[in-house]
């Protein structure tokens, strides 16, 4: 399999997709992402009981695979991983020697949405969420948001409230990965400081999300809302690196993978 890294040394790249559903032509598609998974996978998989949860595992930890293995030159499906010591989890080189700079990848999924963040200038988190408007932020609020954050949130209408609040909750989850800390972080030390319409990786509705850590150091947070299966998400990506490179969103594969998806 050739090796594409090149591709992904100038930016960030988020890729988001729509998990099909079981049954019809997402069978086929599931299929194939499954037959990528080593044995440990296919173990989680199987002990999820909901077909909605299993699908969305073995789609996002498939894709994965793919966009890893094009980008690393390693076929998915041998692709093992390591962990570091702040637990994030590594891509082996099993098949030919380790070339810097390492790829580092983020995941996470939620409901029918996923989202894949690559990076070769460092670490890096992303998050998607799935925007709730039934969801009752009155009670989270305290657990997750700053005081400022509650206070602004309290000013909007409900349903800007309901967007604001994924906004930042993706905003603080994706930090707190691209930290190697994950969710054992304080949510409520991190707070949301500015919103920059201004500044936008491209043409589309990504914008720049301004985080302030607890100690008063800001952080640019790419942002951007999309919709899929007709349901808004928040989506959000983080990188010591974001500064100084773009973040790129991709909503489909590149094209080569459909045509080496082994």
């Amino acid at each position: 399999m050739a090796t594409d890294t090149s591709a992904v040394h100038d930016a960030v790249h988020v890729w988001f997709f729509e998990v099909p559903q079981a049954g019809g032509d997402g069978d086929a598609a599931l299929h194939e992402w499954s037959a990528l998974l080593d044995a440990d996978e296919r173990q989680h998989a199987e002990r999820l009981r909901r077909p909605a949860d299993r699908c969305l595992y073995i789609a996002a930890h498939g894709l994965l695979r793919q966009l890893l293995g094009h980008f690393s030159g390693e076929p998915p499906a041998s692709l093992r991983f390591s962990r570091c010591a702040n637990g994030k989890p590594r891509p082996v080189q099993t098949q030919q020697p380790y070339r810097e700079p390492a790829l580092h990848f983020n995941l996470s999924h939620s409901h029918r949405g996923v989202a894949v963040a690559l990076s070769a200038a460092g670490e890096v988190g992303v998050d998607i969420e799935r925007i709730q408007p039934g969801l009752d932020i009155d009670s989270l609020a305290p657990l997750t948001l700053h005081r400022d954050e509650q206070r602004q949130l309290g000013m909007l209408d409900p349903t800007a409230r309901s967007t604001a609040f994924f906004r930042a909750w993706t905003c603080k989850e994706a930090w707190l990965k691209a930290q190697g800390v994950g969710l054992s972080g304080s949510l409520t030390s991190l707070s949301v400081v500015a919103v920059a319409p201004g500044i936008s990786d491209n043409a589309n509705a990504s914008r720049t999300t301004i985080l302030r850590d607890a100690a008063g150091n800001h952080w640019p947070i790419a942002t951007h809302r999309i919709v899929l299966a007709g349901e808004p998400y928040a989506l959000a990506v983080a990188a010591p690196a974001l500064p100084h490179l773009p973040v790129v969103w991709h909503s489909t594969l590149p094209a080569a993978i459909s045509a080496t998806p082994a």
